[in-house]
C-alpha cells in the first residue's frame, strides 16, 4: 500500500472503536452509526453530525519530523513544500500516528470548536465553569477537568511509547 493511500481513520473505523460506548466525550451525548447526535428535539431543529477531534492536533504530530521542518516535498508542478501536507505524503511514521484511532474523540460541534480554538492552560483567574471545565471565553483559554486531563495524558503516553513521540515539557 502506498503512503498516499493511507489517511486519517474514517468515521466507520472510529465508529467501530466507539460502538460499545457511543457518546460524545465532553457532554456524553449519544450518537448513532451514521454519526448523528441523538439530542432531544427541544435542543436542535436539524440533526447535528458528530465531529471526530484529534486530541493531539495533526500539526503537533508532525512538527518534530523532518518533513514538517524542511522543504523536502514537491508537487506535480515542482513547487516545493513542507509541513503536515508533506508529512502526509512521505512519512510512514506520521501516517501511522495520524491513523491511530486512540487519538480521536467524538464531540458535538460546539465542544469541537472549543477544543480546536482554545488554549489549554493550568489555571485561570476569571472563568466560567461548564461540565467541570474552567473556561475564559474572552481570552479563549480552558482548564480541562480531571477526567479529561487523565484521558489526554493517556493518549500522550501512548504516543510516547508507540512512536517515541516527544512529550510536552509542561
Amino acid at each position: 500500500m502506498s503512503l498516499s493511500v493511507l489517511a486519517k481513520p474514517s468515521a466507520q473505523q472510529l465508529w467501530h472503536e466507539y460502538r460499545q460506548h457511543p457518546f460524545t466525550f465532553t457532554e456524553a451525548i449519544p450518537f448513532n452509526q451514521q454519526g448523528l447526535l441523538l439530542r432531544s428535539k427541544q435542543y436542535t431543529l436539524a440533526p447535528e453530525q458528530v465531529v471526530w477531534m484529534p486530541i493531539i492536533p495533526h500539526k503537533e504530530l508532525a512538527k518534530h519530523l523532518p518533513c514538517y521542518q524542511h522543504t523536502i516535498c514537491s508537487d506535480k508542478n515542482g513547487h516545493r513544500f513542507k509541513g503536515v501536507r508533506c508529512c502526509r505524503k512521505i512519512s510512514a511514521q506520521y501516517q501511522r500516528m495520524e491513523n491511530d484511532t486512540i487519538n480521536y474523540i467524538a464531540e458535538s460541534p460546539p465542544w469541537a470548536k472549543i477544543w480546536r480554538t482554545f488554549t489549554q492552560v493550568k489555571s485561570l483567574d476569571t472563568y466560567e465553569t461548564h461540565l467541570g471545565h474552567k473556561i475564559n471565553f474572552k481570552h479563549h483559554k480552558i482548564v480541562p477537568n480531571d477526567k479529561t486531563l487523565q484521558h489526554f495524558n493517556k493518549v500522550w503516553q501512548h504516543f510516547y511509547r508507540e512512536y517515541q513521540f516527544p512529550l510536552e515539557s509542561e
